[in-house]
């Protein structure tokens, strides 16, 4: 449950090159640490998220740092720049795109990524040793300085990640930790995804919220779907997909205030929070193409059923209002072409697409 499996898919069938486990020892979570995410936040560097957050090193096969008070500290306000946070139990991450964050640009960030908590929307700043100097300064000016600071949400926490043993003097009025998962707050968060100016979440109430990266500020907020928001995905700056445990995908105009749907796919395979969903946004000088006029491919599946579909990504032509296509479900098949009997479904956790393989992976309880 809290293991970090590497294979080369360069193998048929795939070889197991490296084997991780997370454990509990230094961790802030009382409970049972099952991984919710891994992805790879770097060319050697893989960011896990199982309730707190690491960077792993495929290369050494070491964990570089784990995500806590002692090593991390917030940037989002006057009066909190410089206090160690407090922690957080974290359900998933979403990366910027590289070099597109201003502490990239102007600073010495290794990388900057979103994270959220059921409560809590973070923006971290990752960052070594040898620049945590330079990033006092530049955010903490002196008093007599007429610097600004934006005002954020509520919702919204920056943060600073030293990824190196964080030496005492930059962080002041440490406090423990106390990590308790608010079930009583407005909207439960589950999801996360990013662009390069903004990030948007879903949450159990079906709502979506879209944070400017920078400023932290709310930009939009509208009730996406009537259950539980389950997948988010950024499509173009000017689009965002989601999923909804009312099993519908929707494509978002987000040139609108607030927000209008474009299309939507219903009666994708699944259940509330057991939706088992992902996209690819193929580029029109790609390798690789779908059926269709355009290069947005959702892909769902749930016990049997599955859905390859090509998502529209305009308006209907005559009315401009949305259109709405009912799923196509396939049944799935064996290694050996046979359909999955009613018998025999599968008991599916995680999606993943291999694009340029026309390959989808499922990951399966048991292993």
């Amino acid at each position: 449950e809290g293991e970090l499996l590497l294979f080369d898919l360069r193998h048929h069938p795939p070889v197991l090159k490296q084997k991780k486990q997370f454990d509990n020892d230094d961790s802030m979570l009382d409970e049972g640490l099952t991984i919710k995410q891994v992805e790879f936040f770097d060319k050697n560097d893989v960011l896990v998220c199982n309730g707190g957050l690491h960077l792993f090193n495929t290369e050494t096969q070491t964990t570089i740092s784990s995500l806590s008070p002692k090593n991390t500290f917030r940037s989002d306000s006057t009066d909190m720049r410089g206090i160690s946070w407090r922690g957080d139990n974290f359900v998933g991450f979403s990366g910027f795109p590289k070099g597109t964050g201003r502490e990239e640009i102007l600073g010495d960030s290794s990388g900057e990524f979103a994270a959220i908590s059921s409560k809590y929307v973070y923006s971290v700043d990752v960052r070594c040793r040898n620049s945590i100097a330079r990033h006092k300064s530049m955010f903490w000016p002196d008093k007599d300085t007429k610097a600004k600071t934006p005002k954020f949400d509520n919702m919204f926490r920056a943060l600073t990640w030293n990824t190196a043993s964080l030496q005492e003097e930059y962080v002041k009025n440490y406090l423990a930790p106390t990590v308790k998962d608010d079930k009583t707050a407005s909207f439960d968060l589950l999801c996360v995804t990013t662009h390069e100016d903004w990030i948007c979440t879903g949450s159990a109430s079906g709502h979506i919220h879209c944070f400017d990266r920078r400023s932290g500020k709310v930009l939009h907020c509208w009730k996406g779907h009537a259950k539980p928001v389950e997948y988010l995905k950024v499509i173009s700056r000017h689009r965002l997909l989601s999923a909804g445990g009312d099993k519908t995908a929707v494509l978002w105009d987000m040139n609108k205030t607030p927000p209008q749907k474009i299309s939507s796919i219903y009666n994708i395979p699944g259940k509330e929070y057991a939706m088992n969903v992902t996209s690819h946004q193929f580029r029109d000088d790609g390798l690789v193409s779908i059926p269709g006029d355009n290069g947005l491919l959702l892909c769902a599946a749930a016990g049997r059923k599955a859905v390859f579909m090509s998502m529209p990504q305009e308006y209907q032509p005559e009315s401009q209002q949305p259109m709405h296509v009912l799923a196509g479900r396939t049944v799935m098949s064996d290694f050996e072409g046979n359909q999955i009997p009613s018998s025999g479904k599968l008991d599916i956790s995680s999606i993943a697409l291999l694009p340029c393989r026309q390959l989808m992976l499922l990951g399966c309880e048991g292993g």
